[in-house]
């Protein structure tokens, strides 16, 4: 039998070949509407997604042939998980491929936060030179938290270590990892929030993590903290967070992922929220590029490749 395989995303053409070369009838589709895509996911045996659709139950449900799903990058948000494991579809993800890429991110972001490098570019651009007003601060023994130690925690953590920081770790779901990081102090959530002057969110989203920083969370934070977060961006509270800017309890922030992505379908008071957010001094905001390079790109296409010739050895598919 073949096995009929549907690429929802953009991807490089070698992806596209190494799928072919394992035996696959592939469909390259990325520009499928989720409408599209609830009509035609019947005739497919596996999918290939991204980060652009959701894959909801009332999609998955249509899924009659489905055997696995790869997930290129990080990130299982965008999927019924629930589902698929009740109806036994295998998920296999590549979040190895981007770690780096994300930690390189975090880490620049939070030196320009530092040093007002991206605050003081924009007034040279409008030439505006002024030295004083732009005195930044060094990342020379502060202390930096970490909130979960998967792919991109320990990246980000391994490319702290040569800065002279002490790093606190809390991960809920692992212990006795610092062995095998010994730059890194675990900790616990407590310790971490009171003694660390920067905390950056390595998390998923999940019912769990879900405003995981909120107005309780920030509270409880060393006064004058800078919070980086390149995970999701409905982990943090925006209007809890925009308000301890405001009070001085939250000193900045480093921002690649927010609650809303799509400008397009801001209400009034989202517009008003993210206008404030985006134009703060105090707030280093991307447009969730952290996971995208072009070194990236071409791991996560390798990492996930590997993966499934594996699968199909072991499934015997």
């Amino acid at each position: 039998m073949t096995t009929k395989i549907l690429v929802v995303t953009k991807t490089a053409g070698h992806f596209l070949d190494g799928l072919k070369h394992m035996g696959f009838d592939v469909h390259y589709e990325p520009e499928i509407t989720a409408e599209e895509l609830e009509n035609c996911i019947k005739n497919y045996h596996a999918m290939i997604i991204r980060s652009k659709l959701r894959l909801t139950k009332e999609i998955l449900a249509k899924a009659e042939k489905l055997k696995f799903i790869g997930r290129l990058g990080s990130g299982l948000d965008v999927i019924d998980l629930d589902f698929i494991r009740k109806n036994s579809i295998d998920l296999i993800s590549s979040p190895e491929g981007n770690a780096v890429s994300v930690a390189e991110h975090a880490v620049g972001t939070l030196l320009s936060l530092l040093h007002k490098i991206n605050e003081s570019s924009n007034e040279m651009h409008q030439i505006v030179f002024q030295r004083t007003k732009n005195m930044g601060v060094e990342i020379l023994g502060k202390t930096i938290g970490i909130i979960g130690f998967g792919n991109t925690g320990s990246a980000f953590a391994t490319r702290l270590q040569g800065f002279g920081v002490s790093i606190l770790v809390h991960d809920k779901y692992k212990t006795h990892f610092a062995g095998s990081f010994p730059y890194v102090k675990e900790t616990d959530l407590n310790e971490l929030l009171n003694e660390s002057e920067v905390i950056s969110l390595h998390l998923p989203l999940n019912e769990e993590t879900y405003h995981y920083v909120d107005e309780p969370f920030l509270e409880r934070c060393k006064e004058g903290v800078i919070i980086v977060n390149t995970s999701r961006g409905q982990i943090i509270e925006t209007r809890s967070l925009l308000k301890a800017i405001r009070t001085g309890r939250v000193k900045g922030a480093c921002l690649d992922v927010f609650e809303n992505e799509d400008p397009g379908t801001y209400d009034e008071e989202e517009k008003q929220l993210y206008a404030e957010l985006f134009n703060s001094a105090c707030i280093i905001c991307t447009p969730h590029i952290a996971g995208l390079t072009i070194e990236s790109e071409d791991k996560i296409a390798k990492v996930l490749l590997s993966k499934i010739a594996r699968y199909i050895i072991n499934e015997q598919l």
